[in-house]
């Protein structure tokens, strides 16, 4: 049993948050991490790699046609 199975993503977004980036889908989870996708106030939309414990180990301008994306982002 994965220790950190049920993990909350509230680390995550939180830290989503700090970088200045306003969370838009809901996370993705991941083994160890969570995907999530962030816009900052210019409008610059990032896929952040955050580990379990809030850390983030990447970030990636986000391709909203993704399939994993384009279904989770509202429309504007």
């Amino acid at each position: 049993d994965e220790p950190h199975a049920y993990r909350d993503p509230k680390a995550a977004i939180e830290a989503v948050k700090r970088h200045g980036f306003e969370v838009i889908a809901e996370p993705r989870r991941k083994p160890k991490h969570f995907e999530i996708l962030g816009r900052s106030a210019k409008g610059e939309v990032l896929e952040f790699h955050v580990e379990l414990d809030g850390d983030i180990r990447k970030r990636k301008p986000a391709d909203l046609n993704e399939p994993k994306w384009k279904s989770a982002v509202p429309a504007a």
